[in-house]
């Protein structure tokens, strides 16, 4: 079996606005930790501004997005800079790896007493992210 739903279904079916039926579409990456006020990620050397520019001037790309959202301000305001900044931002800080030791018990066949794990603070992570892009 193969679920289909277009944002025009969703729309139609839950009787929302695009811009309501969008809400709800983003609300889980909402709940991501923002990034500091002020601050920016660069994006494999790329600013957000420059990521923002290069996708609202595919002009394929915006339109087919604006078909699909049921909205060319929505589009515009998913492809600016802020908007770009801000997702870019959390999902950095939201994928920093955090160690945490885990014991051995003693039904493991593991000769480790803990779980080697990397660590990366939250400020490592966009050099990390860049490094193993590179």
């Amino acid at each position: 079996l193969v679920l289909k739903m277009t944002a025009q279904k969703f729309i139609t079916s839950y009787n929302l606005s695009p811009t309501d039926a969008f809400k709800e579409a983003y609300r889980p990456y909402e709940r991501l930790i923002s990034p500091p006020e002020g601050s920016s990620v660069e994006l494999h050397g790329t600013s957000a501004k420059e990521v923002s520019q290069a996708l609202l001037n595919t002009k394929p790309f915006a339109k087919a997005l604006s078909e699909m959202l049921g909205s060319s301000e929505l589009v515009e305001g998913l492809l600016s800079e802020a908007a770009i900044d801000a997702m870019a931002g959390r999902l950095v800080l939201n994928a920093a790896g955090i160690s945490i030791p885990i014991p051995s018990s003693s039904t493991s066949t593991s000769s480790s007493s803990t779980a080697n794990t990397t660590a990366t603070s939250a400020a490592e992570a966009p050099a990390t992210a860049a490094a193993a892009a590179a």
